[in-house]
């Protein structure tokens, strides 16, 4: 095979790792609702990506929390369980940039459901601190740039399936100064941790076999 052979086939394997398969668009039109004006995407696996949240969203106290499965009803979309151990409707992906440059956004929790967090999902959320996720966390890959520029977060814990964090992920975190990689982690992308001028130290995984540059 050809060298340009071979380079096509990997960006097509990256584009099929990344990108979940489109389907039917769903809002959440109640006014009552928290996540009311959130846009879902059905999979054909029946599961959901999260494509868009409205610019002004603003949880109550500041604490986000990526709900665990939503499910449709008629024409409408139902958030059906935060923290749901439905196996039907999770929420699997949070597409890119949905909360990106969000300044109300002051601590997250992902749902256990969740396996990749895209690239510039929450770029910029400058007063973010914390994120946790859920017991049973299916995490396998943290996108370009994901949290890159939020200056505030102090300490993360990324969970144990972590495979992959992408490139400049968590550039410009400059109040981070606690890290914990998970024992999963095979790749570190370039500039992950760039500007990072407040973390003192990391213990890399054995299981760790790319570094990026920078």
């Amino acid at each position: 095979m050809s060298l340009k052979s071979l380079f096509l086939s990997a960006m097509l394997c990256c584009v099929a790792y990344n990108s979940p398969a489109k389907g039917e668009t769903y809002t959440v039109t109640d006014q009552d609702s928290e996540y009311k004006g959130w846009v879902f995407e059905k999979n054909s696996d029946g599961t959901y990506n999260l494509t868009y949240v409205p610019s002004d969203y603003n949880p109550v106290g500041g604490e986000l929390v990526i709900p665990g499965s939503v499910e449709v009803e008629g024409t409408t979309i139902v958030v059906s369980g935060v923290m749901s151990n439905d196996t039907t409707g999770i929420v699997g992906h949070i597409s890119e940039g949905v909360f990106s440059s969000n300044p109300n956004i002051k601590s997250i929790t992902v749902n256990k459901g969740v396996k990749t967090i895209g690239s510039s999902a929450f770029a910029y959320c400058t007063y973010l601190e914390s994120v946790k996720f859920e017991a049973g966390s299916q995490v396998e890959t943290v996108g370009d740039y994901a949290f890159n520029g939020c200056r505030s977060l102090k300490t993360i814990k990324l969970p144990e399936g972590v495979t992959h964090i992408g490139q400049s992920s968590f550039a410009q975190c400059e109040s981070l100064s606690s890290l914990s990689l998970p024992s999963s982690l095979v790749e570190i992308g370039s500039c992950a941790f760039q500007w990072c001028k407040g973390l003192t130290k990391v213990t890399l995984p054995s299981s760790l076999e790319t570094i990026g540059s920078y």
